[in-house]
């Protein structure tokens, strides 16, 4: 395959679950896609599930075959941009959460570091709507709409079907600097004391402010580590969200995750932090 067309594995696999629900939606086989591309079903069938790769090329191909629309086809063709980066951008944000939603679910743990915001996944629907209602987004309060629904059912998915480990570090000043209004700030601490996802398999640390401001750990991250896949991140940028597979930059963040889980409160520590902080919002 031309390096132009190489795309990394959480990209893979993500482009295969696409180009199945084509092929399904179309009410076509997998022996039909093999005979348009002249290979067999067991490399569809791969190519579907993301363990084999598959050109520009083809998957337009696959993608009209299967009669898709311009913005079926649009999306196809944005698996092959940035080979090394993959970023999904604000401006598509059903997409952006989708992806992220799609590479979570999949892992085995996922270890999340926030430093100026509550996690997404904890996040409280009002802590949301009011974050993202003063951060604005670039189509005005239209575009705000579908991107809190995206991210809604994005937690709604993991509540659901993820069975992995979650490890969550969140900073005292998050917690201590106020969001929409105290009303709002209570709420979001009473759920971080009682998170959707259980205390059985979700685990919430307190990073306290002795320990440096915020910014002195880097940006917020999340990684996601598989039982057959590569570990993967995804971060957030000012132009969307980045999702990296660079060994130099998972070794840097895996770092950072490591001296957190020397320098953030445990888990029982934490919880009683937040009980405290319950009665002081």
């Amino acid at each position: 395959m031309d390096e132009v067309n190489r795309i990394s594995n959480v990209r893979q696999r993500e482009l295969g679950r696409l180009l199945k629900q084509l092929r399904r939606a179309a009410g076509l086989h997998l022996s039909h896609i093999g005979e348009l591309l002249g290979q067999s079903e067991s490399k569809v069938c791969r190519v579907e599930y993301g363990t084999a790769q598959i050109s520009a090329a083809e998957a337009l191909l696959v993608a009209g075959y299967c009669r898709a629309t311009a913005r079926q086809i649009h999306e196809v063709r944005s698996f092959f941009t940035h080979p090394d980066l993959w970023v999904r951008r604000h401006t598509d944000g059903t997409a952006m959460v989708n992806s992220m939603a799609a590479a979570e679910l999949e892992a085995q743990s996922l270890v999340c570091h926030a430093p100026w915001t509550v996690p997404e996944l904890l996040q409280t629907d009002t802590y949301t709507s009011t974050l993202l209602t003063f951060t604005g987004h670039p189509d005005g309060v239209k575009g705000l709409s579908p991107l809190l629904a995206a991210r809604k059912s994005r937690k709604k998915r993991m509540v659901d079907s993820f069975r992995g480990t979650m490890h969550f570090f969140i900073h005292e000043q998050t917690l201590t600097s106020t969001v929409g209004n105290h009303d709002v700030m209570r709420d979001q601490v009473a759920q971080l004391l009682n998170p959707d996802f259980g205390r059985r398999r979700c685990f919430i640390r307190i990073v306290e402010k002795r320990h440096g401001a915020a910014g002195l750990w880097e940006a917020g991250f999340t990684l996601l580590d598989y039982d057959k896949h590569p570990t993967v991140a995804h971060t957030t940028v000012p132009s969307g969200v980045v999702f990296d597979e660079d060994p130099d930059s998972l070794a840097s963040l895996q770092l950072t995750a490591s001296m957190l889980k020397q320098t953030a409160l445990s888990v029982v520590d934490s919880h009683d932090w937040l009980t405290r902080a319950l009665h002081t919002v």
